[in-house]
Formats: C-alpha cells, structure tokens, sequence
C-alpha cells in the first residue's frame, strides 16, 4: 500500500483557535476530568449502593479516557486502500504529544513572531527520542541550541521583516501542512502506529528553509544519518 502527499490533508480546529480561547478550552476540559475524577472515587467508597454503581460504571470510561491520552485518534496501522481514496487527515494519526509541540510553536510563532521551523526545532530537541538520537549521531544540543537562538529570525520580538512567519497567518499553515504531511509519511515508512514527535524531527530535513538547512548542514544533520541512528536504538 503506497500513500502520496496528494492522498492526504490537514485539518485541525485548534489551529484556526486564538490562542486565548483555545487555553480556556483546555482549562475547561482538564477541570472536567478533575472534577469527574473526584467524583468517581467518592462515589466508589460511598455507603450508597446507587452511588457506589455509578463510580464502578464511570471508572472503565476514566481508565479509556487515560489511555487516550497518549494515543492519537486514528492507528496508522488501520488505513485501507478506501481512506486513502478519500483522503487521509494526517492529524487524526498524530500522537496527542506531537500535537502538542505542533500547536505550542505555531502559537508561540504567532504571538512572538519569528521563524516557525526553528521554534519548532528548538521543541523538538528537548524531547527524550530527538535526545537520543542526536547523542548517537554525537551532536551537542547545547551547541545546537545556541546556533537556534544565534540564527536571526529565530525569536522576533522588536523588528519584523519578510522572515516573520507571523505576518502571513496562511502561510504559516501551509508551512505547518507542508511539515505534517512529511512527518506522517516518516511514521508511515517506519511503520509506527502514530506520528511521533521525532516524526516531525526527520520532516525538518525536508523543509526548504535557509536557517534550516543552514543548521542541519552545520551538524551534518540529514535524513539518512538521522534514520541510521534511530534504527540503532
């Protein structure tokens, strides 16, 4: 079963969300579960038995909603030849974690302004794999860390020119389909279930960007050096 980019999409409500509504969503939704999470264990130690059945019949639906947490939507693993014909968007099969790194660079880049893939690059080398891999290939983070903050549309604050991701929101997308796309084709090859974090690391090496390039070309960073080492863990 092959996939091509044209088989697939990206489609996320949350991104279309400022970034002020989309925290009170997340409150709301944590405080939800917090709440039900209390509930359910008083209702299990409760003296009354209707209670007591109540907390026994929502406990299975917190133990789903845990294990949810860490998983994405849509299993990889599943897709038949009639998804791809419809077509596939590639954020139901990100892990609720890669969606997370996604979200907090393109927010990050909109309010601050700046370069989006290095934002997302300096997420993403913090992350346990990425971490991993990159001791293997034997390449410092911290130095590699510095040549992120030392590029000059790294974090824009006080001046922003044509590199400012933030003053063309559209294209800021593009460039976010563009890199969810690539990462998702990455865990498809490598056969994951999910989109992992390290997915969208591989998919950087496919992004025309100067500072990118200029980075990955400095700690000979490519796909195939990156692919070796994350087959040896």
């Amino acid at each position: 079963m092959k996939i091509s980019e044209s088989n697939l999409f990206f489609s996320e409500t949350l991104f279309n969300l400022p970034a002020f509504s989309r925290s009170i969503l997340r409150i709301i939704n944590y405080a939800f579960y917090i709440f039900l999470t209390i509930a359910t264990v008083l209702f299990l130690f409760s003296d009354v038995k209707q209670l007591r059945w109540m907390g026994i019949f929502i406990t299975p639906f917190l133990f789903y909603k845990a294990v949810r947490r860490f998983r994405s939507r849509k299993s990889i693993r599943t897709i038949k030849d009639e998804d791809i014909a419809k077509g596939i968007n590639v954020c139901d099969f990100f892990s609720p974690k890669s969606l997370e790194l996604l979200e907090r660079a393109f927010y990050k880049t909109k309010i601050i302004g700046g370069n989006f893939y290095l934002s997302l690059l300096d997420i993403l080398i913090q992350e346990n794999k990425t971490k991993l891999v990159l001791d293997k290939m034997g390449i410092s983070r911290q130095e590699l860390s510095l040549k992120i903050d030392e590029a000059p549309y790294y974090n824009k604050v006080a001046v922003r020119g044509e590199a400012d991701d933030a003053l063309n929101p559209k294209y800021l997308i593009d460039k976010i389909e563009f890199l969810a796309k690539k990462a998702f084709l990455q865990a498809f090859d490598n056969k994951r279930t999910q989109v992992e974090p390290f997915d969208l690391f591989l998919a950087l090496a496919f992004v025309q960007d100067e500072e990118i390039n200029r980075i990955f070309y400095l700690f000979s960073v490519d796909l195939k050096s990156l692919r070796k080492a994350d087959n040896i863990l």
